[in-house]
């Protein structure tokens, strides 16, 4: 049986740094070491043939008579169960559920993978934004400018805070534009908060670049991209989500921010507990705070899962790539297109777009009725679009010519951690049959 995790964890997060030659791209998630973990865990084939990896993962009965867009009973394999369930039961006899070690230990090992010096774990990653935002003095009367096609945390984070968010139209691949940032600072303008969408990074180097000389911060929503590396590069901080839906998720709410800078280390901390000073419980240095640390418990199945973080992060990496592969003659039709596969991507979600804005209510309808196949729309509704008193009072307006464009053209292809090759090639199917019946 397996033991509850004891020691350092920055092996298997440090899997995912280096690179490799694999099918004719270069990913950023494999080493030697990762080889050798698949080797103790039996899913190693020569050549690193990943088809053979995901093929070998018996952890449920594939059925594709119904394929769910994510199918709550496969967001964790058997292993990763059963090593959750373990440490949950060390955390469940020792009553360390809300504090306790664990925290500290996930925060030290995040920081290992990032090279970030802080890293703070907070209740959710709403509370990660809430809490970033805070920590640099934002609030009444602010600006902040963000895209409008995210989920509603990352304009509901700035909404608590009393700031007034200020939306501005994304580029072609659905991440924040530059040029209608620059265009969009004012004197009131405190922060940028770019949003990896569906696990893509934007133009962070372009963003900071622009903003370093104007006293105004980069605070990253990261809540979809845990995995790609080098984000807090450009970033004063950075935001994540370990919700359960996210590609490496806990069995709960639960977030982090990673900074490099030491002051806003310190109120981060602060704000996320109460207003207390830093390892001094009871003791408030700051005028308030939130009950926002990350749970013990939540730490510790963060820590009982990271050892296969980096073994789903490349599964997913080439399902993506494999529909990339199998999509790009349905795309010389005109009739779809389909994202680039880049290395700046977690690959949260598969955004396909179709090119004629009928077609996207008819391919959902048909995958459903025809091949019970779920396809979605990430998000529904823009942020200015919500029927709200706040939104029908400041946007009423407002447009954004791409976003509007991209938002009502976009289609989601299921794609999780353990997705079969089986239901990738049936979702493929769907869309070659809809393509020709139309």
């Amino acid at each position: 049986m397996n033991k509850p995790y004891s020691g350092t964890i920055s092996d298997t997060f440090n899997l995912i740094t280096a690179n490799i030659q694999f099918d004719g791209i270069n990913k950023n998630i494999f080493t030697k070491k990762m080889e050798n973990f698949l080797i103790e865990k039996n899913y190693y084939v020569s050549n690193y043939d990943i088809e053979q990896l995901i093929q070998k993962e018996n952890d449920y009965i594939i059925d594709t008579k119904k394929i769910s867009f994510l199918p709550l009973d496969k967001l964790n394999s058997k292993e990763e169960m059963l090593a959750s369930k373990i440490a949950m039961d060390e955390i469940i006899h020792k009553g360390h559920f809300t504090s306790g070690p664990q925290v500290t230990i996930f925060e030290n090992e995040v920081n290992k993978f990032f090279q970030s010096k802080y890293c703070i774990g907070t209740g959710s990653g709403t509370d990660a934004l809430i809490i970033s935002l805070l920590s640099c003095s934002i609030g009444n009367g602010d600006e902040v400018i963000l895209p409008a096609n995210s989920f509603a945390a990352t304009e509901n984070a700035v909404l608590a805070i009393g700031a007034t968010p200020v939306f501005i139209d994304v580029e072609n691949d659905f991440n924040i534009s530059v040029a209608h940032i620059e265009r969009s600072i004012t004197n009131r303008t405190k922060a940028i908060l770019p949003v990896c969408l569906y696990g893509k990074m934007p133009k962070l180097s372009e963003i900071k670049k622009l903003v370093e000389h104007k006293n105004i911060f980069v605070i990253t929503d990261a809540a979809q991209c845990f995995g790609v590396v080098d984000i807090l590069k450009y970033s004063d901080l950075v935001a994540f989500s370990f919700n359960p839906f996210k590609n490496y998720g806990v069995f709960g709410k639960g977030g982090a921010i990673i900074t490099n800078n030491d002051v806003l280390a310190d109120k981060c901390r602060t704000f996320s507990y109460h207003g207390f000073a830093y390892g001094k419980k009871n003791f408030k240095s700051g005028d308030y705070g939130l009950n926002s640390r990350l749970d013990n418990l939540q730490a510790a199945i963060a820590l009982a899962k990271a050892q296969y973080v980096s073994l789903n992060m490349l599964k997913r990496s080439y399902l993506a790539f494999r529909y990339c592969n199998l999509l790009k003659d349905a795309s010389l039709t005109g009739k779809i297109t389909i994202p680039e596969f880049t290395q700046n991507n977690s690959w949260h979600l598969y955004p396909i777009l179709m090119n004629k804005l009928e077609l996207v209510p008819q391919l959902i309808n048909f995958a459903k009725n025809k091949y019970n196949v779920e396809l979605e729309k990430y998000y529904p509704v823009l942020a200015y679009n919500h029927e709200t008193m706040f939104n029908a009072k400041f946007y009423n307006t407002i447009s954004l010519k791409n976003t509007e464009l991209l938002h009502k053209r976009v289609i989601h292809l299921p794609l999780h951690n353990h997705m079969s090759l089986l239901e990738l090639e049936k979702i493929v199917e769907v869309i070659y049959d809809f393509i020709q019946y139309t």
